[in-house]
């Protein structure tokens, strides 16, 4: 949680601020709700209620303030999908251009321009070849951007969710032994506290 967050903020401010901002000094700025991933532990005395529990924590906190950020977000995401897949577009009607190009230039090629056609070509082959990048680098992007869009369907996302049947607690305090103990210990307490009571009480009425 704490790097996810150190490494998002970082791409959002300047570098060289960056380089005496450490990931102590981060870290003592965060609050835990800050924090991507959370997880709920849940004790109860019935081992079946967990199943239940999932709908109840989402609708405690979706509302109207994060349904309206997450439908903004979704429109922002929506847009620059779109913007990337015309590029995208573009380059490949160019790419194709070029071949269409190059393979009618080769069938009118003559001996005497083989030199200027061969220097045309090698010009033409370093186009496509950074085209082919440019094409690669907005389709890894509309991967990403996929991925954003899909998290960001749900204001929750659950990754993991309760089991359905809940497991014996292994915290000593959970542990019957010990519950017995403090209680038979209390009984012992009180017991001894009544009969002290009571021999004070005994020596007060007597005097």
């Amino acid at each position: 949680n704490l790097l996810l967050a150190y490494d998002e903020y970082l791409k959002t401010i300047d570098t060289v601020y960056t380089r005496k901002f450490k990931l102590e000094d981060f870290e003592m700025r965060q609050s835990k709700f800050n924090y991507r991933y959370h997880l709920i532990e849940v004790n109860s005395r019935l081992n079946t209620i967990f199943s239940g529990i999932t709908p109840r924590l989402i609708d405690m906190v979706e509302n109207d303030y994060y349904r309206n950020k997450r439908d903004i977000k979704k429109e922002e995401l929506d847009q620059k999908n779109l913007i990337l897949q015309k590029n995208l577009t573009q380059i490949d009607s160019l790419r194709k251009l070029y071949k269409e190009v190059a393979i009618k230039e080769a069938e009118n090629k003559t001996s005497s321009s083989s030199i200027e056609i061969s220097q045309k070509e090698t010009k033409k082959n370093e186009n496509d070849i950074k085209l082919f990048e440019t094409s690669s680098e907005l389709l890894d992007q509309i991967q990403n951007l996929n991925n954003k869009i899909i998290r960001n369907e749900n204001i929750i996302n659950i990754i993991s969710d309760f089991d359905e049947v809940g497991i014996v607690g292994k915290r000593i305090t959970d542990k019957k032994y010990f519950q017995f103990g403090i209680l038979f210990g209390g009984l012992m307490l009180m017991i001894i506290l009544f009969v002290q009571l009571n021999n004070y009480l005994n020596n007060y009425l007597d005097n």
